[in-house]
């Protein structure tokens, strides 16, 4: 293969489609298809112009896909030359596992309860990511989440990063609002949330990427048109031009944040909202990011108390405010199904033995309790 990963680009869908010539024959393409009948057009015209050799739907559901789903995904992936896994995080995470052994690591799997290392343990099969929506930055990642018995597991490893990664301008066009929305917050946890957990400012460096994300979201909401001309397809100047450059940013600092961004020394959960809103999920069964916004405001008011790190979290919270989906009233499944006390005994099991970083249990008690109450603070 002569594609480099671990991000090789960021180009129309037509223009990726020629790279994938590198992967050779037989082919597999991985699909959502839910994520591919909301996305531009163009993009599951792509799919059907590679005439891959097996189209596989990665599994469907709120969390992460299981074990079982896993292991049907790599009975298909054994033996291919290259396989192209387009959705969103769930199906890339499902495409990853798959692609780096999978059919070896139920057992190793089974009585875990906690996040560990994976091992490469089995062959490995290119991947080509290409994501419908931005935001997790899984497409360049070496981390995925698998449901087990156990509930949900983020597995790490360098055998899970994808050997190349697409970033398609189409698959944001269509995106709605909301969802964008919701990828910037996401996208912010990872730039902010590890230096206001521990109580820390927020470095400059990553305060300024922190306001792109914030610049390219606005701008992509804005909607205003893309005029497709010159050699990349597109515009380098007029009323498009600030839009193009909106999505380009908000893939590559997405991506970003999992390559070669700055965490606080020696605290690998300070951002430790993201266990509280993994075992939210586990336990109530919805996705993830409903458990992130749920909680946010909340873990926001603990911030907020910090005084070397209440500056960046305030603008951290106006932001969250202003965005409709993370701003609006929680509905009645958010705080209602949360028991504080199964979420602290999951996170106190599955995540404080990983390394420090978590805050003392009554700080972690204090944010759930006011997450039920919908206060910031107590």
């Amino acid at each position: 293969m002569t594609i480099s990963p671990p991000f090789v680009g960021f180009e129309a869908a037509d223009v990726a489609a020629e790279a994938v010539a590198a992967f050779g024959r037989p082919l597999i393409a991985v699909t959502d298809p839910v994520a591919l009948a909301a996305v531009d057009a163009r993009l599951p015209a792509w799919i059907d112009a590679l005439a891959p050799d097996v189209v596989v739907d990665a599994g469907r559901g709120a969390g992460p896909a299981s074990v079982a789903e896993v292991l049907a995904l790599a009975s298909h992936c054994v033996g291919a030359a290259g396989v192209v896994a387009v959705g969103g995080g769930r199906t890339l995470d499902a495409a990853k596992i798959a692609c780096s052994g999978t059919p070896y690591l139920d057992l190793w799997f089974r009585e875990r309860a906690g996040s560990d290392l994976v091992v490469a343990v089995g062959p490995t099969v290119p991947l080509l990511a290409v994501p419908t929506t931005v935001g997790t930055g899984c497409e360049v990642s070496a981390k995925a989440m698998l449901t087990t018995d156990a509930g949900r597991l983020l597995l790490i490893g360098e055998s899970l990063r994808p050997t190349a990664s697409w970033a398609v301008p189409e698959a944001l066009d269509s995106l709605p609002a909301g969802a964008l929305q919701v990828a910037g917050v996401e996208i912010l946890g990872r730039l902010l949330g590890p230096w206001l957990g521990a109580g820390l400012p927020v470095p400059a460096s990553l305060r300024a990427k922190a306001e792109r994300v914030v610049d390219a979201v606005d701008t992509i909401v804005a909607r205003s048109p893309v005029t497709p001309v010159g050699f990349y397809g597109h515009s380098s100047s007029g009323p498009g031009a600030a839009r193009i450059r909106a999505r380009r940013d908000l893939f590559a600092i997405s991506a970003s944040a999992h390559l070669d961004l700055p965490v606080p020394s020696g605290k690998p959960c300070s951002y430790w909202l993201w266990p509280l809103a993994n075992e939210w999920s586990t336990l109530t069964g919805g996705p993830k990011m409903q458990g992130l916004l749920s909680l946010l405001p909340a873990w926001l008011g603990w911030v907020l108390e910090q005084p070397a790190a209440a500056g960046d979290g305030s603008w951290w919270l106006s932001t969250v405010q202003r965005w409709s989906p993370a701003g609006a009233p929680r509905d009645d499944t958010s705080g209602s199904t949360l028991d504080p006390d199964e979420v602290l005994d999951r996170v106190e099991r599955h995540w404080r033995p990983i390394g420090p970083g978590l805050p003392p249990r009554p700080a972690i008690r204090r944010v759930l309790d006011n997450a039920n109450t919908g206060r910031l603070a107590a």
